[in-house]
């Protein structure tokens, strides 16, 4: 690898993951089974701390209503089960809405760390502040997000909008999300592409919890990897909490001592030690949910993150274009140009950091068949 572990786990806490591309979200087709599709590198929901709030007054604009229209000022809500600052997924979309919010002049009120057991009193606590859209980070939080969006005390004043692979089953709030099958699927592609290139035979992954949307990333990891290289394995490791950093590291030495060459850590907490683990044994790591490409110590990317797609959301509800009761949009690998991407590798789906023509031709190819409904991709379990 070309970075030390110090230096990955410095670019984790602090690179710039807007600029950097990146995606989120399933396309499962069933609420139950995306109920927490959004929550890939997510905390353990149950070990997730109780809600803590802050406010970002990053535009220092009025606080304006419900029906945004063209250049009014409001104000955003954004609530997510996991750690603002984890460097991955929560940072990421985060770190969107805020730069987002700035350009336009908004006010930003941020609820991180919520346990998804006490979702509820979070959003109500935040509706209380009065903010003009509420924006739920991630289908975990559906238990908390619905009743508070259902409620008389708040339905007529704030608009409020669910990141999630479905769509919404009732007109009180909408949703948005990121095709993360499709995303996997690509990744399997490139871990098979790194492991032609290496000659190795195995890719591994480590993940939290046995729930239903991991094992669709697991199932879409290994259909890719069967796609370009059906002699390659993918094996996958429960550890049964996305945080618990001791338990991934254990994990991944076993995975190790079984051959495997490149590594996705499907994680929350734990994904520091994980990289720095696998970086410091010399085998190649995939970003989670972020392309991290630039700033070196990755071999590739799987990306999913909200961050792609919140700044196109946020302007959407200033332009008065989401609708409760409505999906907004579900982003596929097809969808860069959508999201004035110039290229499609920053939107959802995999990228290899210093992919040679042919991986890349590879990549392009898988892509567009996806895109085109060639390959057909959806959730396996």
């Amino acid at each position: 690898m070309r970075n030390g572990p110090t230096r990955i786990i410095a670019t984790l806490a602090a690179v710039g993951l807007l600029a950097a591309g990146c995606g989120d979200d399933d396309d499962t087709g069933d609420a139950g089974d995306a109920a927490a599709t959004t929550a890939a590198g997510a905390s353990d929901t149950t070990a997730a701390t109780e809600a803590t709030a802050a406010t970002d007054t990053t535009g220092g604009g009025e606080t304006g209503t419900t029906a945004a229209g063209a250049g009014e000022t409001f104000t955003i809500g954004y609530v997510v089960a996991g750690d603002r600052n984890d460097g991955g997924f929560y940072q990421g979309q985060v770190d969107a809405v805020e730069s987002a919010a700035e350009e336009l002049g908004l006010e930003v009120i941020v609820v991180d760390k919520v346990n998804p057991g006490a979702a509820q009193e979070a959003f109500e606590n935040l509706a209380r502040q009065g903010p003009d859209l509420i924006i739920g980070g991630g289908s975990e939080l559906a238990d908390g997000f619905i009743p508070t969006s259902q409620s008389p005390e708040f339905a007529d004043d704030i608009t409020f909008l669910l990141v999630a692979g479905f769509p919404p089953d009732g007109d009180s709030y909408a949703t948005v999300g990121a095709n993360e099958n499709e995303a996997h699927f690509m990744g399997g592609v490139a871990t098979g592409l790194l492991l032609d290139r290496t000659g190795g035979s195995r890719g591994c992954v480590v993940a939290g919890p046995d729930l239903p949307f991991v094992r669709n990333m697991e199932a879409n990891m290994t259909a890719g990897l069967e796609h370009v290289a059906p002699d390659k394995e993918m094996s996958v490791t429960f550890t049964g909490d996305f945080e618990d950093a001791a338990l991934a590291t254990e994990a991944l030495e076993a995975q190790i001592n079984q051959g495997c060459e490149v590594f996705y850590p499907y994680l929350g907490g734990a994904l520091p030690a994980a990289v720095e683990a696998a970086t410091s044994a010399g085998i190649a790591v995939s970003a989670t949910s972020v392309n991290l490409c630039d700033a070196g110590g990755f071999a590739m990317g799987i990306l999913y993150n909200p961050a792609l797609f919140l700044p196109t959301v946020i302007e959407a509800f200033s332009n008065g274009e989401i609708v409760e009761g409505e999906q907004f949009a579900l982003y596929g690998v097809g969808d860069a140009e959508t999201l004035g991407l110039d290229d499609p590798n920053d939107g959802v789906g995999a990228v290899i950091c210093d992919a040679t023509p042919e991986e890349q031709a590879t990549l392009d190819e898988v892509r567009e068949m996806i895109a085109g409904g060639e390959i057909e991709v959806g959730a396996a379990a």
